[in-house]
């Protein structure tokens, strides 16, 4: 009767044969993708709707940047001038439910080769 292969899975301690894994997981994905294909598509909720412009700014009656205008701004100072136009302003807090002022990360650039991980000379 010791001698008899067992149909019962691997015994707690033992690994699991890698074959038998794969194959459980290949049934579960497909069984996955059957039921993902009977349920009606977009999920249990309403539909979400998610407004173009906002309801204050019409986007026809504000002027039209020229050329002039891009050509003002240096390019060192681009990213500012982005910040500016979506209206960030030096000493005002940034979110909406915890609004404070954040004091940026400074960007320290490697030596020329040097990597993540890599001690500075």
């Amino acid at each position: 009767a010791e001698d008899t292969p067992s149909t019962d899975p691997a015994p707690a301690g033992a690994p699991a044969d890698p074959c038998s894994v794969e194959a459980q997981v290949v049934q579960e994905l497909l069984q996955e993708a059957r039921q993902s294909q009977e349920q009606p598509q977009g999920g249990s909720g309403p539909p979400i709707s998610l407004p173009l412009q906002l309801p204050d700014k019409d986007v026809a009656t504000e002027p039209l940047p020229t050329p002039q205008d891009y050509e003002a701004v240096p390019v060192g100072q681009f990213g500012l001038a982005m910040l500016w136009g979506m209206g960030w302003r030096q000493g005002q807090g940034i979110g909406r439910t915890f609004p404070r002022v954040v004091q940026p990360l400074e960007h320290r650039p490697r030596p020329g080769g040097l990597g993540l991980g890599a001690e500075g000379a």
